[in-house]
């Protein structure tokens, strides 16, 4: 209960469990918070890259204080999961893993109990769910802020990479201002869960995962809400969200006016309006 207490996790009226999942052949952390007044609703809460489950702790104390259990996966190589720190063979794998725990999900509390909330690469493995697999996705609502589709750096990444791969299977990790709010950032540098080091293999991944998307279909889903904030410069948002308006016509996209990449761990300001948007699309399916 102190791990998450450090995190700031609401630990009064809510009962909290962790373990260890096998998924796609991935031993992964999966963090079950169930409040003592709850509703009737359970949310899957997926995180970005180089993130954990935990450093999403705000939006948990609010989804708890609304009702919501919440069940938050940490990423293999992320948080407590196993595996090697910040690695992928495949984007495959991030589907596969999240493709496994909603069917486990949906046959124990039904399709229409259940709520998506993912950011960034997690909300890019949830589109990928969409846009491949939509008979498999839950029903209720889905909420992705700061989509990964395509990244800033994709032309220069995908120009150097064969060249930079010869000397180095790793680069050194540069903090990026990801929010407005400074406790937050103070908080990621500080993080024993956060690392250092990023393997060449996850950007190989994300290329070929990239190219693959370029291709999908359109997807009728209209239970899904798209936030992304208009200083974000981890991905490359306007081409996101132009790809998301021809291939998710339906979807609900909204712009924050000076949010950053980590819109749920922005300034009291930004980070309430999120939570207003992600809480209205819960409430309305």
């Amino acid at each position: 209960m102190k791990h998450y207490e450090a995190y700031g996790i609401a630990t009064r009226n809510t009962k909290i469990q962790g373990q260890f999942y096998r998924l796609a052949d991935e031993e992964v952390f999966i963090h079950h918070f169930e409040p003592l007044q709850k509703n009737n609703d359970i949310i899957l809460l997926l995180h970005g890259y180089m993130d954990h489950s935990l450093t999403s702790a705000r939006l948990i104390n609010r989804l708890i204080s609304e009702g919501f259990e919440v069940v938050a996966l940490d990423w293999p190589g992320h948080g407590l999961s196993k595996g090697e720190t910040y690695h992928i063979r495949s984007f495959r794998q991030y589907n596969t893993i999240f493709l496994q725990l909603v069917q486990d999900m949906i046959e124990r509390w039904g399709s229409d109990r259940i709520h998506l909330i993912a950011h960034s690469t997690g909300a890019g493995v949830v589109l990928d769910g969409l846009t491949n697999n939509l008979k498999k996705m839950p029903t209720g609502g889905i909420v992705l802020t700061s989509p990964l589709i395509k990244l800033p750096s994709h032309r220069i990444g995908k120009l150097f990479l064969p060249f930079v791969r010869k000397w180095r299977k790793q680069v050194r990790r540069i903090y990026r201002t990801n929010s407005s709010d400074p406790l937050f950032m103070k908080a990621i540098e500080e993080d024993p869960l956060q690392h250092e080091v990023i393997p060449l293999t996850w950007f190989d991944a994300y290329l070929q995962w990239h190219e693959d998307m370029r291709r999908r279909a359109k997807c009728s889903a209209e239970n899904v809400t798209i936030l992304q904030g208009t200083r974000d410069t981890t991905v490359h948002w306007k081409a996101n969200m132009k790809w998301l308006a021809e291939t998710l016509p339906s979807a609900e996209r909204i712009l924050i006016d000076g949010g950053g990449h980590h819109l749920w761990n922005e300034g009291d300001l930004i980070r309430e309006l999120v939570f207003r948007f992600i809480l209205k699309r819960l409430k309305k399916t």
